[in-house]
């Protein structure tokens, strides 16, 4: 082991990481030692071909000539070659791969820092970027090193006076780090609390992030700014005490100095991201060009990979701030600012929600109950989605939904199953969702008429799709409906009639609903895939008796009538209710008030609709579509019930 006096007898230092803030300390710590040699791994080729030909990072630090002593490899073998000091400088998402890809090669008794902030994914668990270094890289034992603070790339190069904290456990790396680092310029503060420094680096982010937001946003300037650095100081306090740093650590530079500096400046990625994700959403709500929009059709999730990729750099805070939020919940943390953050990017809640609960963060419940959604893809691209992409903004609502009965989270479970109620959520989710295509639906529909037509009949063979006799003074104002969102509303004696009621709106020009296709009815798997491709979701009055069936399906409709997606429910008849169970009058008048509980604009429309009979004429099939009633003239959900009954009953 090399003491530091001899500092540069160290022979060879490795950085994995050639993005701006990696090439960076790299170039510090060779201008600050000739002696040594600093190699830079870069996962770009050409990145690598520049920083050996022309002594200059073009894509990450343009500008910034290079020290001889520095070179760059794309081989981490190579870059590892007899380095006894290595410092980790990916992207947080990186890290875990990258360091059991260099594993083997790390050197016995090396020391090993990380310029990396955030959260790591790794054997099903959440992990802390110190988690991850010791338990990918099992030598470097106690080792390990946090760096991290107020300190950007471009003022750093540009030798800007600066300070930043340096956290091991160990005080012999703490030391040959800060030896490594220090210059008149840098200033390097030692302290073996590598839990907070690590957790200031990366709860600021998600802050910064929010600061860019706002700072774009209509009538918000300087002071919001302020209320946003206090009250997201005050979060960054409680998750980062919760999770094992020091206080003192988390007001020093590493926590409350890094905020300020990320949160205000020119210079930070993640305040950059924040406006310009504002920016987009403002001036029409998309982010996102049509490749992505198409891409995320089908991988939902990448929706913040995305985001970052095609505005040409790298916001760690756009990957901690739902990890962020699964730790928190896991904790028993209150952070409803980094919660409303949350709302807004991944669950398309609208700006607003922001602002509010920055002004007045004890207000966060009611304020998220009372928040529209502003799509990050378009209303219309949100209407031909299938409903199994709704899956993770349904599953966040019925969380919250728990977490507010007092549900409590199992000790040490994963995010992805908080609670066996979670796991049993989601299980619920699968089974009710459509997965509607509208390519499919468009081909499907008419064989779909014919089959089960067909089916009805035995021994008839090609018969005509029946034409449905459609009347009723609500067919125009369907068809006109621009603003509300459209609730057809069937008794649940018609539900066996319901896919000639949705063929009858398809011909007359109405909006097509997704459709309650009743779990009780025998049509066999077959024919509920057609269905449920067509647009139908399974549901099943008696298992709403059970509250989380109940919550699941209930967010489901709510998330489709957010968005504007129509809806045709099944209730029951009161002659079913008096005759049958009385609580599915209860169940039914649940899923109304779900629905007034959006406020957004809703038209309910009366609707009866009968198919015909075995050998009837093509008239046998008709479709009534009564006057609406309006979400906002409504008394309330039960009244609004029996109304609709009543219409329905008779017409």
């Amino acid at each position: 082991m090399q003491t530091i006096a001899n500092i540069e007898s160290l022979g060879v230092i490795a950085v994995v990481g050639a993005g701006s803030w990696g090439t960076a300390v790299a170039a510090l710590v060779a201008e600050n030692h000739p002696g040594l040699r600093v190699r830079l791994w870069a996962y770009e080729k050409s990145v690598v071909h520049t920083i050996n030909r022309r002594s200059e990072n073009t894509l990450y630090l343009p500008g910034t000539m290079l020290p001889p002593n520095l070179s760059s490899t794309n081989i981490l073998r190579e870059c590892l070659l007899d380095a006894r000091v290595v410092i980790i400088a990916t992207p947080s998402k990186a890290v875990y791969d990258t360091c059991r890809r260099f594993a083997a090669h790390l050197m016995p008794g090396a020391h090993v820092g990380y310029l990396s902030k955030g959260f790591c994914k790794a054997q099903g668990k959440t992990l802390t970027i110190s988690e991850t270094v010791a338990l990918t890289l099992p030598r470097a034992e106690d080792r390990i090193a946090a760096i991290s603070g107020p300190t950007h790339a471009e003022e750093i190069t540009a030798r800007f006076h600066g300070c930043i904290s340096i956290g091991s456990a160990n005080e012999q790396t703490r030391r040959v780090f800060t030896r490594l680092l220090s210059c008149p310029c840098l200033q390097c503060r030692e302290t073996d609390d590598i839990r907070g420094v690590e957790l200031g680096g990366t709860l600021k982010n998600p802050a910064a992030i929010a600061a860019g937001m706002i700072s774009v946003m209509p009538n918000c300037g300087d002071n919001l700014a302020g209320a946003l650095i206090a009250e997201s100081m005050k979060e960054m306090l409680r998750i980062g005490t919760a999770l094992g740093g020091r206080e003192e650590t988390l007001i020093d530079i590493s926590g409350l100095g890094d905020l300020v500096a990320t949160a205000l400046s020119a210079h930070s990625r993640n305040r950059r991201f924040g406006r310009d994700i504002a920016s987009r959403i403002i001036r029409g709500g998309q982010p996102l060009g049509l490749f992505d929009r198409i891409l995320l059709y089908f991988r939902p999730g990448r929706v913040m990979e995305r985001m970052t990729e095609r505005l040409h750099y790298l916001a760690e805070g756009a990957y901690a701030i739902e990890p962020l939020i699964e730790i928190a919940a896991r904790r028993g943390v209150a952070i409803p600012l980094y919660r409303s953050l949350y709302e807004v990017l991944l669950n398309r809640k609208d700006p607003a929600l922001l602002v509010e609960t920055i002004k007045d963060p004890r207000r966060f419940e009611d304020l998220y109950a009372r928040a529209g959604f502003q799509p990050i893809l378009s209303e219309r691209d949100v209407r031909h989605q299938a409903g199994t992409l709704f899956k993770k903004p349904v599953l966040d609502d019925v969380f919250r939904k728990l977490d507010a009965l007092g549900v409590p989270p199992a000790p040490g479970e994963s995010a992805d199953a908080r609670t066996p109620a979670m796991a049993k959520a989601s299980a619920v989710f699968d089974h009710i969702a459509d997965r509607y295509s509208r390519f499919f639906a468009m081909l499907a529909f008419y064989p779909l008429i014919v089959f089960l037509f067909i089916a009805r009949l035995t021994g008839l063979r090609g018969l005509p799709v029946p034409a449905p006799s459609a009347v009723g003074g609500g067919i125009g104002r369907a068809r006109q409906a621009a603003g509300p969102t459209l609730v057809y509303v069937m008794q649940l004696e018609d539900r066996a009639a319901v896919p000639w009621a949705v063929l009858a709106m398809r011909r007359l020009g109405m909006p097509l609903p997704r459709f309650w296709v009743d779990e009780g009815s025998a049509r066999g798997p077959l024919m509920d895939r057609v269905l449920r491709r067509c647009g139908g979701f399974i549901a099943a009055y008696n298992k709403t008796l059970d509250s989380l069936y109940r919550e699941v399906l209930s967010s489901y409709l709510s998330f489709m009538i957010s968005h504007g997606i129509p809806v045709l429910l099944l209730v029951p008849s009161r002659a079913a209710v008096e005759a049958y169970d009385s609580s599915l009058n209860d169940q039914a008048t649940f899923l109304i008030q779900t629905i007034l509980e959006t406020r957004e604009p809703v038209l309910f429309f009366p609707v009866s609709a009968h198919e015909p009979e075995a050998g009837a004429k093509r008239e046998g099939a008709s479709l009534w579509i009564g006057e609406p009633l309006s979400s906002s003239a409504a008394p309330g959900a039960g009244p609004l019930l029996e109304d609709l009954a009543r219409r329905i009953t008779s017409r």
